[in-house]
């Protein structure tokens, strides 16, 4: 008696076939360098962008305000609010997991507006986001007194790569815009709108989760710096900065500027509610 063999009948092969599309399909927008569902989708101002609001939290959440260390006050105009951060009284450190829980894709930009209120040029991170065993993975480092801006960023090896920009002065107490773009072979940085300059990098790696976002900082000390934050914000677009004014800028800086100085412009918003925890007594390296 002849044994009876189960039949695959042909319609299941293409049933087969559209479940491997679909897996792929689904890891694939998971891993991508777009990144489709890292970076929220936000509207500000009637314009869609994908990102994060870092400081959105301190304007929506009163609580945050009523801390010793933080306080509202006017910002680059009638028009804007900032938070002054105490330095003695108050570090800022953010857990990435809860800002960008599956982390940022290999381009992306940042934008802050804020206003430095002493002429201390000892280095200060502007901001800095750390690994789980606290190594760098990006950051933004001021040097006032060689009038340098160094950005901070691992490449694929996880070895890390800094770009360091030449004739920048921020230390003058004025309120400025900071731009960086990070692409995949290339940093540019834009101050105030204006275009400083660019420089190729290697092809950084993604960004991880696991570890702290630290703003305002001292190198190598405890206590923070003395800033007004007016806006910090994360893109998932690097060529975001090219789109943005700076038209809330030229009010607050034209009285110190010379006659016939030109401002090309800048404000770019984006939006995000995230976690935030302070605290007065933590030691940021």
């Amino acid at each position: 008696m002849k044994e009876s063999k189960a039949r695959v009948w042909p319609f299941t092969y293409p049933i087969k076939i559209l479940i491997f599309i679909i897996i792929h399909l689904l890891h694939f927008s998971f891993t991508k360098d777009g990144f489709d569902n890292v970076c929220p989708e936000m509207m500000v101002k009637e314009r869609n962008f994908s990102g994060f609001d870092l400081i959105k939290i301190i304007k929506l959440e009163g609580s945050a305000v009523t801390f010793s260390g933080i306080r509202k006050v006017k910002g680059s105009n009638n028009m804007h609010i900032a938070y002054r951060l105490h330095p003695k009284k108050i570090q800022l450190r953010l857990p990435m997991s809860s800002l960008f829980p599956l982390g940022l894709p290999r381009e992306f930009s940042l934008i802050a507006t804020f206003r430095k209120r002493n002429f201390r040029k000892k280095p200060w991170h502007l901001l800095r986001m750390e690994g789980l065993g606290g190594d760098t993975q990006f950051g933004i480092t001021v040097k006032s007194k060689k009038n340098q801006l160094e950005v901070y960023i691992v490449d694929n090896q996880r070895e890390l790569q800094t770009v360091r920009f030449q004739d920048i002065n921020i230390n003058d107490k004025k309120w400025h815009k900071i731009a960086i773009s990070v692409f995949k072979d290339s940093v540019k940085l834009m101050i105030d709108c204006r275009k400083m300059s660019s420089f190729p990098i290697s092809h950084p790696a993604l960004i991880d989760a696991k570890g702290e976002l630290i703003i305002a900082k001292y190198v190598n000390e405890k206590k923070g710096v003395p800033i007004e934050l007016q806006w910090m914000v994360i893109n998932c677009d690097a060529s975001w900065p090219e789109l943005v004014k700076c038209d809330e800028l030229i009010t607050s800086n034209r009285i110190r500027e010379p006659q016939g100085a030109e401002n090309e412009n800048v404000c770019a918003m984006c939006s995000l509610s995230l976690y935030i925890y302070i605290h007065t007594t933590s030691t940021v390296s």
